[in-house]
């Protein structure tokens, strides 16, 4: 009896083990978080120093705000200041403030073209100042009302 049940155990294994793994893929569990993530969580650090001279006031970025980014996302977003500096190639520090958009959107090619497009139209406006954009997988829960 001890060899018969050692060779359904080896068959369960064999066959088994394999099914499950299929099983857990189909099901979705198992796949890497990448695939899984609905939702993006996209900062956009906005430099403040215009190339050719002077600084995005605070109403030429309000201005902004409203037209452009609002318009793209209009559920939602936060802003704040935020102080940036980085080193330029010539080995100098270049410090500047800097308004940091934080979007919270679904992972989508139409959100993803609305995050280029209001980097696009912040550089296109203020004369190519510098802008970064991080995105990262997020699970957001919203609380309202």
């Amino acid at each position: 009896m001890k060899g018969k049940l050692a060779s359904l155990m080896d068959i369960l294994i064999v066959f088994g083990a394999p099914m499950f793994i299929i099983s857990m893929a189909w099901s979705g569990e198992g796949n890497s978080e990448e695939a899984e993530t609905k939702w993006l969580k996209t900062e956009i650090y906005c430099g403040r120093n215009i190339p050719s001279g002077g600084q995005v006031s605070d109403a030429q970025f309000a201005d902004f705000l409203n037209e452009v980014v609002t318009a793209e996302f209009p559920i939602g977003l936060t802003v704040f200041d935020a102080y940036g500096q980085m080193e330029e190639k010539s080995g100098t520090i270049v410090e500047q403030q800097t308004k940091v958009i934080v979007l919270v959107h679904k992972k989508s090619e139409p959100d993803g073209a609305k995050v280029k497009r209001i980097i696009n139209e912040y550089r296109s406006r203020f004369g190519n100042p510098q802008v970064m954009q991080i995105s990262t997988p997020s699970e957001p829960k919203f609380y309202s009302e």
